[in-house]
């Protein structure tokens, strides 16, 4: 009997504490049980964002939720769950607080700190192009490619983040790896495969002394290698300034024509065969880069000039191209050799 009236005074006790202990989990006054989820996930400048509330233990549709941007309301509503605003420059630093109130009072609130940063992914290929060409080299089929990251961080000190203190992870199609990624690790190398399709790269960059994070994603195409020609002047060497489309003249007895292989990958030169050719008549001896065409006499004519480029060691860089080689008629020219 003893027994059972101090089990029921147990009881008394303890089952009030249990229900009180329950009524807490609602989570009432707890920064725990609220979220943000922000739309990019990380967002970079001037970029227009936007930044949820969610909580798993309250219905935040029945609750008054007032939104505040760097001390400044900007929205407030029964139910207001998002907001969207644009990020500010590299180097600021936007704070967002959410108040959660019923009947008046704040039952919840949390702040969100944003601190964009950014970061750009560039390509270099060594594939050939010739002296003081303007553009860039371009990777084609094959070829390697160095895909580099140029991350800018700034401090909360307004000063740049070293990129040697910033830690890089790398995605290719999807796949991370993990060789290649790590602290400092800004460059990757890229090989291209047998099968080329378009290559979707995507860095990811972070503080690791901070909060600041930045990713990007760029796609990367691999180009068809190309064939330009140009005439080789005796005196004046290549004439790189004028490239010869479809057609050209030969206005005296001679000419000699170059063919530039644009994005090819020459490291190994022995790899690659050039294959002239003159109205579908191979006329070269796989070597040269450049051909010399003679006039025999001083009758009109013309004449279609072609090249195949071969890469040996690498099946996809082939490629070819003509034009055609007009002459008129000239006479007291010597036409002996």
């Amino acid at each position: 009997m003893r027994k059972f009236l101090f089990l029921a005074f147990l009881l008394v006790i303890f089952i009030p504490s249990i229900a009180v202990g329950q009524a807490s989990l609602t989570g009432y006054g707890s920064v725990n049980h609220i979220a943000f989820k922000s739309i990019p996930k990380i967002p970079a400048p001037n970029q227009l964002i936007q930044l949820s509330v969610e909580s798993y233990s309250t219905n935040l549709n029945k609750m008054m939720i007032v939104w505040y941007l760097d001390g400044e309301e900007i929205e407030s509503g029964y139910g207001v769950k998002s907001i969207q605003f644009r990020t500010g420059e590299t180097g600021t630093k936007q704070i967002v607080k959410v108040l959660i109130k019923k009947l008046g009072n704040v039952i919840m609130e949390k702040t969100h700190y944003i601190s964009p940063a950014d970061v750009n992914i560039i390509f270099e290929s060594d594939t050939y192009t010739p002296p003081f060409y303007r553009g860039k080299t371009l990777p084609s089929h094959q070829t390697r490619v160095k895909i580099i990251a140029i991350p800018n961080f700034i401090d909360s000190n307004n000063k740049k983040v070293d990129q040697d203190n910033i830690m890089y992870s790398w995605r290719i199609n999807g796949w991370f790896n993990q060789d290649q990624s790590g602290v400092g690790k800004n460059v990757y190398i890229y090989d291209g495969p047998l099968v080329s399709r378009p290559v979707e790269v995507e860095v990811t960059a972070e503080d690791i002394d901070s909060n600041l994070v930045a990713k990007k994603t760029e796609t990367l195409y691999l180009i068809e290698p190309e064939i330009i020609f140009y005439e080789k002047n005796p005196i004046y060497g290549t004439i790189f300034e004028r490239a010869i489309s479809d057609k050209a003249n030969l206005n005296g007895v001679e000419i000699e024509i170059s063919g530039a292989p644009y994005f090819f990958d020459i490291s190994n030169t022995q790899n690659i065969n050039f294959r002239w050719s003159a109205d579908g008549n191979e006329v070269s001896n796989g070597v040269e880069k450049s051909i010399v065409l003679r006039r025999t006499d001083g009758n009109p004519g013309n004449i279609e000039i072609g090249l195949e480029i071969e890469n040996f060691d690498k099946i996809l860089q082939y490629t070819k191209s003509n034009f055609s080689l007009f002459y008129e008629e000239i006479f007291d020219l010597d036409f002996s050799f």
